[in-house]
């Protein structure tokens, strides 16, 4: 996540208050194992400000994710176009720049 100049604060509040909420919900559903908001302190300008870290414990199929999708809507009582909106709203204070799936490696004997 890359910050626009003078939005660290109210992306940290959002992060605080909502981004935890809904993981939070995640996490008692069973669906995560951890989350986390890692900070670049030193960020080149091609680098990230921000990481969001997701820990989940196993990847799911098709039909898990339409059920987990199902049960998060109903939970978070907002249509895709709020959310969407929502994130767009955000857009002008910070910029996706990716996504990564990164899996651990176990040592064998």
């Amino acid at each position: 996540m890359k910050l626009s100049d003078g939005a660290g604060l109210k992306y940290s509040k959002w992060l605080a208050d909502e981004w935890r909420k809904n993981l939070n919900f995640g996490k008692s559903e069973g669906w995560l194992e951890r989350f986390e908001v890692l900070s670049n302190v030193h960020p080149r300008p091609d680098e990230p400000d921000l990481y969001l870290i997701v820990v989940f414990k196993n990847m799911t199929t098709p039909d898990q994710d339409e059920e987990r999708r199902k049960k998060y809507m109903e939970w978070a009582k907002k249509s895709m176009e709020k959310m969407y909106a929502e994130s767009a709203d955000r857009a002008e204070y910070r910029t996706v720049m990716g996504t990564k799936l990164l899996q651990e490696m176990k040592f064998r004997k």
